[in-house]
């Protein structure tokens, strides 16, 4: 047996991983992993938040993906029911945990400012991530090779426009601190609602120009990332720091 017939049978050993119901399932398996990983490490703060938070986004990404793979439509429906009901019904429960418990000041402030760190670099992201986008949707139809339907741009420019708005809040979040941690909680369901229109309009545009859009967000991750490292290394306070 040569080596490529080697590494061809070893492969067809794994083609179970290809299969993308197999891959929702695996994801589900490491969302429910972090979601315990977080509240079993952070049981004296907040973990019960940060496990709500990480099942919510986590059957959010699923679903999403769920709903782009070719099976048929009553399996997507068992997927869909099983995800709801189990990483659903866990963040729902965690996040019922979390309301009814008050932490020391110490553990809400540590939470607080992890929560609008994660925030800042995710709405920045997705801010020029969805501005590239429709900068691409737009030279696409000016050049007559029409990547997106002028629904997608509309979808794709109210993305860009409430991530704007929420950017502004997170700016202004020293204004809201009265409130405390809701802020931050409402920013977050926000982003999670923001993100499907996004995946959504991506998804409905990706076979028309899957280059252009890998490369467009990897230019936008490494300018974040870049940016990020530079102000840390100056010991200066990296985007929206207030």
């Amino acid at each position: 047996m040569s080596v490529m017939e080697f590494l061809g049978a070893v492969g067809n050993s794994f083609s179970f991983l290809y299969n993308m119901v197999t891959g929702a399932l695996i994801l589900w398996v490491l969302t429910v992993t972090a979601t315990a990983s977080a509240v079993r490490s952070l049981a004296e703060g907040r973990g019960a938040l940060w496990g709500a938070m990480i099942s919510i986004v986590g059957a959010v990404i699923i679903l999403l993906l769920i709903q782009l793979i070719g099976v048929p439509e009553d399996t997507i429906n068992v997927l869909n029911n099983f995800i709801i009901m189990t990483l659903g019904g866990l963040g729902s429960g965690l996040l019922a945990v979390a309301l009814g418990t008050k932490p020391n000041a110490v553990e809400a402030l540590k939470f607080k400012r992890a929560l609008f760190n994660i925030l800042d670099y995710a709405f920045v992201w997705l801010w020029l991530s969805s501005l590239s986008m429709i900068f691409l949707f737009l030279i696409s139809k000016l050049s007559g090779r029409i990547v997106a339907t002028d629904h997608a741009l509309g979808i794709m420019l109210i993305t860009f426009l409430f991530t704007f708005l929420s950017i502004v809040l997170l700016e202004c979040r020293n204004k809201f601190a009265k409130w405390g941690e809701s802020v931050g909680l409402g920013l977050f369901l926000i982003l999670v609602v923001l993100l499907v229109l996004y995946v959504g309009t991506l998804a409905s545009v990706w076979s028309k120009a899957p280059g252009w859009i890998l490369t467009l967000n990897s230019l936008v991750a490494c300018s974040i990332v870049s940016t990020s490292l530079y102000y840390r290394r100056r010991g200066a306070a990296p985007l929206l720091q207030p």
